[in-house]
């Protein structure tokens, strides 16, 4: 047995039965087959290979990449080189053109310098720049005291540089007011039979956002409430649609860009009446309205 999500792929590329498959891989599930079939199985860069698809679990896209399992590495360049480039409908995927892979496969790795990871030494908590020499005295150390509302709370904002006062702030926000709106608001639409509800969340957390965590937590907690509230507000022919755009030319996103930065063509933040739009087209018929920076993708169960 090949063992993995990707081995019928792998098994079926070794044995002749197709040229290559695609597989998917987040933790192996193309490598691994690949090495037990004896075939090239490639991992690429998340977001090398377009998918237009963001229906992934959460934080999938950030570990998460399609690529071709063939019987020998020529056949993988070829294959490779097709699937990768810009694609219009997937607005995290690379927006560099392919080379051709072929020009230099022949040239051998002499020179070349190759790196790989083992298992970790040990297990370790992070350190903030802000405490170097708490760091430099102490090591690579983990803290385990109190609960997540007492001492252990109040070691962990020591020792990072943001706030906490200004991540309860993104809670309330983007969550408390969320739950108090919709709790009011609701019970006069379910009155009257009729009534529309749009809750603003982000494609944040699909991407996952390193050192920035509160918020796109905050936008997980928006979509789920509100595919909740859409299958209890249903029957009462209350309409209930979450919205998860990626980068909006908004004021607060270009205050969000550090001094002196522009946004990259990688954020390609698109326009907010796109956004819009495709929020009003998607009320009443989607549960999950995904607009992309250039083309207003709407999907998610009807």
């Amino acid at each position: 047995m090949p063992g993995w999500s990707s081995s019928g792929g792998a098994a079926a590329t070794a044995a002749g039965l197709i040229p290559l498959a695609i597989g998917s891989d987040g933790g192996g599930s193309t490598r691994l087959p690949a090495a037990y079939c004896g075939v090239v199985g490639m991992h690429p860069s998340p977001n090398l290979i377009p998918t237009a698809n963001h229906d992934l679990p959460t934080l999938a896209p950030l570990t998460t990449s399609v690529g071709p399992l063939c019987r020998d590495v020529r056949d993988a360049a070829v294959a490779l080189g097709a699937m990768a480039g810009p694609d219009g409908r997937d607005y995290m995927a690379s927006t560099v053109a392919t080379p051709n892979l072929l020009d230099e496969l022949d040239t051998g790795v002499d020179g070349w310098r190759f790196a790989w990871t083992g298992p970790p030494a040990d297990r370790r908590i992070g350190m903030s720049a802000r405490q170097p020499d708490f760091a430099h005295r102490y090591g690579q150390w983990a803290l385990v005291t109190g609960a997540a509302q007492g001492i252990g709370a109040a070691y962990a904002e020591r020792l990072h540089a943001v706030p906490v006062e200004r991540k309860i702030t993104q809670i309330a926000l983007n969550c408390t007011s969320v739950v108090i709106l919709a709790d009011r608001l609701t019970r006069q639409m379910v009155q009257r039979r009729r009534g529309g509800v749009i809750i603003m969340a982000s494609g944040s957390p699909d991407a996952g956002s390193s050192y920035i965590p509160t918020y796109p937590a905050t936008k997980a907690f928006d979509r789920v409430f509100a595919e909740g509230l859409w299958a209890e507000m249903r029957p009462y022919g209350v309409d209930v649609t979450t919205v998860m755009p990626g980068a909006t030319q908004t004021p607060g996103f270009i205050a969000a860009l550090p001094p002196g930065f522009e946004p990259t063509r990688m954020m390609r933040p698109g326009d907010p009446f796109a956004v819009v739009d495709a929020a009003l087209d998607g009320l009443g018929s989607k549960i999950n309205v995904r607009p992309g920076s250039a083309v207003a993708q709407i999907v998610g169960a009807g």
